[in-house]
């Protein structure tokens, strides 16, 4: 007969496993990077004091919208993530969760994420919560096997905390969340692609088409990537055209974007998977220094 110890023992390790699971299936470390781009773009658009009701509305709304559709996303793709090493570990496919404990999951989060913007944000906030929410989970993942273009779609719903949080600040879509969304917006596409690219064997064979215009770990691959990383380069100008900036933050945006573009270049002239990994690191700073930048430095 197992002691009262060993009970409290197993009780701690498969609670301790359960919410793992969770976290996994919400891909909770991603979510946090879209809440923390919906609560900057709120704090840049702000011109009053904050207003936490509204504040934390919009951080826990978006985040439990995020763990949903990331859960949707798991759940619809989890015969092919059994296929691919990286993801095989996930809950789903490992077997350690039900489909049905999943949706479940899936339902409650976006049900609690959509009442809370709509209740402590607004309307509106909740609106672009749903739209994201269904681009990203009902169209964007069903996508990823039909056609590359689902990259550009995928990049709307990752891209639409920033006007979710310029919103709440401001109740209005004006041209500086537009901004701030356009920034977010061509960042993922080299981000993303950097990932397709360290990837792309396993996304081949799980029938995922990633890789810009169709391609493969080739030239013509890797000059995509760079072109759309130096579209950034021009948009640094938008935040002082917009007068929401001085020149500061166009002088740290360019360099930023110069900063992202190196890798880019290198990969050109070698192909490696050391200089997409490069590229994938650079993405991963560009973006909150890009916005830390933009707000410390806002008018």
């Amino acid at each position: 007969m197992p002691t009262e110890k060993a009970v409290s023992t197993d009780f701690v390790w498969n609670f301790s496993q359960k919410i793992i699971d969770y976290v996994q299936l919400g891909k909770l470390r991603l979510s946090l990077v879209v809440v923390f781009s919906a609560g900057v773009s709120y704090l840049i658009g702000l011109q009053t004091a904050i207003d936490w009701w509204i504040f934390s509305g919009l951080l826990v709304g978006g985040l439990m919208i995020t763990l949903s559709a990331n859960a949707i996303n798991e759940i619809l793709e989890r015969k092919y993530d059994a296929l691919m090493q990286r993801t095989a570990m996930r809950p789903l496919p490992a077997g350690r969760m039900e489909i049905r404990e999943a949706i479940t999951f899936a339902f409650i989060t976006g049900m609690w994420g959509l009442s809370i913007l709509y209740f402590l944000v607004s309307l509106e906030a909740a609106f672009l919560g749903a739209a994201s929410l269904i681009l990203y989970s009902f169209i964007y993942t069903p996508l990823k096997r039909i056609t590359s273009f689902s990259v550009f779609i995928g990049a709307i719903p990752g891209a639409l905390p920033t006007l979710i949080g310029w919103l709440a600040a401001t109740s209005e879509l004006e041209a500086g969340g537009w901004v701030l969304f356009t920034i977010q917006f061509l960042w993922q596409l080299p981000h993303f692609w950097s990932i397709a690219w360290l990837g792309f064997e396993e996304y081949t064979r799980a029938g995922y088409r990633l890789m810009p215009l169709g391609g493969g770990k080739d030239r013509k691959s890797a000059w995509q990537i760079l072109i759309y990383t130096m579209f950034l380069l021009p948009i640094s100008f938008l935040p002082y055209y917009f007068q929401m900036t001085s020149w500061v933050a166009v002088v740290i945006l360019l360099l930023l974007a110069i900063l992202f573009s190196f890798p880019c270049i290198l990969l050109i002239r070698r192909l490696s998977r050391r200089q997409a990994l490069w590229i994938m690191f650079a993405s991963f700073l560009y973006l909150p220094l890009a916005q830390l930048a933009i707000l410390l430095d806002k008018v």
